[in-house]
This record gives C-alpha cells, structure tokens and sequence, in this order.
C-alpha cells in the first residue's frame, strides 16, 4: 500500500503510504486487476473486461477433461451451457505454465478471474453461479510473457444446483469482486464496507482458518493500508500470515506476499532493519519457489529498492533497481511499459543524488517508451513528466519545469477528472514552481484546490492532506503571512503524529517548520533565511512500477 515527502515526485513503487506518498500503481490508476496485496505485476497478460474470443472455442463437458499445450502470449477459449442459478466449478491443473482463468457471462462481462496457484505448478479453481440461463465462456491465458510452453488440463469437477454454503461462498466472492473495482478506483471507504463482509461470510461458512479467509483478511489490511491506518492493517496481515504459514507451509509463496505487507508497514514506521528482514525472507521464499527472474521477484526487488532509498541508502537502492530493470527488460523487452517504471524508479534515486544528468536520461527514456507504447495523454506519461519536471525543477531551470507541470496537470485533468488525487499532485508541484520564482499569487489558488481535492477524497486527517497543508503554509511563510501560515504547520503536526506516531521523521519536519516559523515571525523579517529542512514538500504519485 507510497518518499521523501517533499516533491510529488513520481515515484513508482507499487505502495502506499504517508511520506511514500501517492504510490503509483499501475492501476496506475490504470488498470491492474489486482491480487489481494495491491501488486501490479507488469509481466501479466491482461485481458479487456469483454475478453478477446479466441479463434478456437471449444466445449466443456462435466468430468471431460481437456489437455492443451500453450505457449507465451497464447490463450484459448472454451464454452459451457448453464442454466439460471446453476452452480458451476473448473480446475485447471498446471503443468509447465503459469495461467489466469476467466470467466465471462453471455453477454461478454467478466465474472471473475483467478491466478492463486503460484508459478507452474499446481492447480486454479473457479466457481461461480449463473445468472441466466446462456453459453458462458472460460478464456485462459498465460500469465506471463517470454516463459517457454507447458501444458495444462481443464476439467468441469461441478455442474449442479448450489448448495447454502455455496450460495454464501458466491456472494463472498462477489463482494470481493466489487470491493476490489473500488479500491481501483480509489474509493477505500466503500471498499473497507464490502471487504468486512465478505471477511465475515467466509469465516462463517469456513472457519476462522480457511486459506480463503487469509485472503480476505489480506485485502482488508491492504485496504487499510491505503487509508495509512497501519494499526489496523497490521495485526490483520499477522493474523493472515499466520493462516497461510500455517494451512499452506512457511515457503508458499502466498506466505511471501504477507511479508511483504508487514514490511512495507515496518517502513513507514522507520524500523528499516525489521523491514528489510522481512522483505529478504519475502525474496527467498519467491525466489526459491518462483524463480530468480519472476515478476515478483521483481515486485519485492522494487518495494526493498524503496526502503534503501527510505533509509538513505542511495547506493543499495540503485543496485537493487538495476536488478529489477535487468529482470524486467529481460521478461518483457527494451520497449515495455514495466521497463519504463523501472527506468523511472532508478531516476528517482540519481535524482535524490543529485546525478540530474543520469536522472534526466533515464526519465527521457521512460517517457519516450510511455509516449509511444500508450500514446500522448497516457496518466503514465503524466507522471514521467512530472519527474523530468523535478529535474529541471531542482535545476533550477523553470521554464523547463513550468510546461512539463502544466502538460501533466491537463493530462491527469482529461483522463482521471478535475477532483483525481493524480490532480492534486499536480497541482501541488505546480505551485512549487511559481513560489521558486517568488510569484505566490499564483502558487497560493493551485495549493488551496490540491488541499480540497485531498480532504475530499481522503478526510481530513490523512498524512497526504499534512503534506498539502504544509505546502500552503510555507506558501504563506514565504509571503510573510504567519498568522495563516501556523495554524496550518500545527494542523499537520496534528495529523502526522496522530497518524505515524511522535517519533516519524514526518512529525519532525513539523516541529522544525513551526520552529522556524516562530523563530522568523519574532524577528518580524520574512527575508530571514530558512535553516535548512529535512524534507521539502513535493509530493509523489501512488505506487512502485
């Protein structure tokens, strides 16, 4: 579930968080399906949510099992008649391959989907009641690029009227289904409601220890994660991982994905040491069962990139990016959208050096894969541009950082709306601009609209609203307006310590505002340097690439 609080950078951690602000996860606000822990793994074969019928569509049969080969970039179609209300189930069993299993009612609308069984082995299960009576499609689908063929075998196991705790099982899944599209979108409050029900359901129909109810119990922490209430999320994770260790062995890689959440709330809490044991357990258990080039290998790789970048280890986290870059160009190509984030995440880091040049070619070379793989007005595109802005930006360069700004804001307008969270952080970095060239009546409206869009979205006491807050209030620092300038400092004060705890790094960056401030405002001179902070205030898009 997002770094150096300062900019709104674009940094492109599949995250979440306060000072990892606004992660950018390839839903990207775009699209990911996502699995329960929010990772959008860009190795994966996304279909459209109408699916793509394959030219070869062949029918399911109760207890006929069908055996075919498939290849990378494959997927193969099958057909099935249901009635209204009848209760069906297909096992997929792999052998060699890695697939997504689908399926899609008569009108061409995706049910449901699944990818559980981890690597190439193993077995995915997918069941669902019928609405109405009609010929349902089944579409498999490799789920990654550049692997060899394997094999797999799909078999109808169920073909009957639905039992009650079938029927309970279905309105689970459904709820999840939905809860799930929520949180896509970014509605985390609506999201919570359908993923406690669905939680309660399943543990009633199964048991308090079903390895569906640590799923559950996985996506509700991750929900919570979003909505930076780490409290909340993690005895939910540990309650999770100790379902998983227990029902499926501490080596699954399920067990992995758990430890990942732990770890990336470990991070935000600054127990660096806590989460980078967690995130090496994570990597070994992947790498042993999954292998050393899967992509969540990559996907951990990235999250431990980010906390060595978190605890100023520049050097280790450009090691780290470089190995998912190696990965990713390696599984995907030198053109792919998943090799743009990487590119982007490894300018992040010579960025933070000060390195503008390397920064400036890696960004350059993202964007120009976005721009031609997604096209001009892309949300991804935004966001690379709103990292090159912070190049020329830290250069002082403005009138190479003001247009890259404004072309990113127009973008995140058109294709996300007025009121995106992407919107508010491009507001913010506008006015950034404009207060670096002394214009503070125009950065003052665009920080005004970026604080509403956050309150709006997110309530009032968020970490990332402490961000906007204190980016206005510095605005009216500057200005020599100090009577509107503290109470805002003291409102995020406020905010980050009831939030992070009294002793985060963010709450810091409060205090020495509100010190600075009362120091400056006593001296009565608004010329008076600042001493200098340990965060700026740009804030950065949701998510690791």
């Amino acid at each position: 579930m997002p770094n150096d609080v300062p900019y709104i950078l674009g940094l492109i951690y599949v995250r979440k968080s306060s000072f990892r602000a606004y992660l950018l996860a390839l839903s990207l606000s775009i699209t990911f399906l996502v699995k329960a822990d929010g990772h959008t793994s860009f190795f994966r074969l996304r279909m459209s949510s109408a699916g793509q019928q394959s030219t070869d569509t062949r029918p399911l049969e109760l207890g006929v099992p069908i055996d075919r080969a498939l290849m990378s970039g494959e997927s193969h179609s099958f057909q099935i008649a249901l009635n209204a209300d009848q209760y069906l189930q297909i096992e997929v069993a792999q052998h060699g391959v890695n697939v997504i299993v689908a399926g899609f009612d008569p009108a061409g609308k995706k049910l449901t989907e699944v990818d559980s069984a981890r690597g190439t082995q193993g077995s995915e299960l997918l069941t669902f009641i019928a609405d109405v009576s009609g010929n349902y499609r089944i579409h498999i689908s490799a789920a990654e690029r550049n692997v060899g063929p394997g094999r797999y075998e799909i078999k109808v196991i169920a073909l009957r009227g639905p039992t009650v705790a079938e029927r309970s099982l279905e309105e689970a899944r459904r709820l999840s289904e939905e809860s799930r599209n929520l949180r896509q979108n970014g509605k985390y409050g609506e999201a919570l409601l359908l993923a406690e029900r669905s939680l309660a359901i399943r543990e009633k129909t199964l048991g308090p220890d079903h390895r569906e109810v640590a799923d559950s119990l996985h996506a509700l922490a991750s929900l919570y994660d979003d909505k930076s209430d780490y409290k909340k999320a993690e005895p939910l994770n540990l309650r999770a991982l100790a379902i998983r260790e227990k029902m499926l062995g501490p080596d699954h890689p399920d067990v992995a994905k758990t430890l990942n959440n732990l770890a990336w709330i470990y991070g935000v809490r600054e127990d660096y040491a806590k989460a980078e044991s967690f995130y090496r357990r994570a990597l070994a258990i992947q790498e042993n069962a999954l292998g050393k080039n899967h992509p969540e290998v990559a996907s951990t790789l990235n999250d431990l990139a980010l906390l060595y970048y978190e605890k100023g280890d520049y050097d280790q986290s450009i090691l780290t990016n470089q190995r998912v870059l190696a990965i990713r160009e390696e599984m995907l190509g030198p053109d792919d959208s998943g090799v743009a984030k990487a590119l982007n995440n490894l300018a992040l880091v010579y960025l933070k050096k000060g390195a503008y040049a390397k920064a400036e070619s890696l960004y350059q070379r993202a964007l120009s894969i976005w721009e031609r793989a997604l096209g001009p007005d892309h949300p991804l595109v935004a966001t690379v541009l709103h990292n090159l802005a912070r190049v020329y930006l830290e250069r002082g360069e403005y009138s190479k950082a003001a247009p890259l700004y404004q072309r990113a804001l127009a973008i995140r307008e058109k294709a996300l709306g007025p009121d995106h969270l992407d919107v508010a952080m491009s507001l913010n970095n506008l006015a950034m601009v404009y207060e670096r060239k002394g214009d503070y009546t125009q950065a003052e409206p665009l920080h005004k609209r970026a604080l509403a869009i956050q309150e709006g979205k997110l309530g009032p006491d968020h970490p990332y609203v402490a961000v906007s807050l204190n980016n206005l209030a510095r605005s009216y620092e500057d200005m020599g307006d100090y009577a509107k300038a503290a109470p805002l400092y003291q409102r995020a004060l406020a905010i980050r310590e009831k939030a992070l705890g009294p002793n985060h790094a963010d709450v810091g960056e409060s205090l020495n505002n509100l010190g600075q401030l009362y120091l400056r405002s006593k001296h009565n001179d608004a010329s008076r340097p600042r001493l200098p902070r340990g965060n700026s205030t740009t804030q950065q898009p949701r998510g690791t690439l």
